[in-house]
């Protein structure tokens, strides 16, 4: 996605809706994007995503 779409007042509230029950997000981050600009909504790098979810799923359950 870009920086546009993650901005996007649809996405902001689904995210904002999302973390308020609990989901954890990886990412975006910035950088040069698929469509050729530069800016928020680029993926992590896989080794990122692995960890994160890694030390995620390591956590005592609540």
């Amino acid at each position: 996605m870009n920086g546009k779409m993650w901005s996007h007042p649809a996405t902001v509230a689904n995210v904002e809706t999302l973390r308020s029950r609990g989901v954890t997000f990886i990412g975006p981050e910035e950088g040069m994007l698929a469509c050729g600009y530069e800016g928020l909504g680029r993926l992590w790098p896989v080794e990122g995503i692995v960890a994160q979810a890694e030390s995620l799923l390591n956590q005592p359950t609540r």
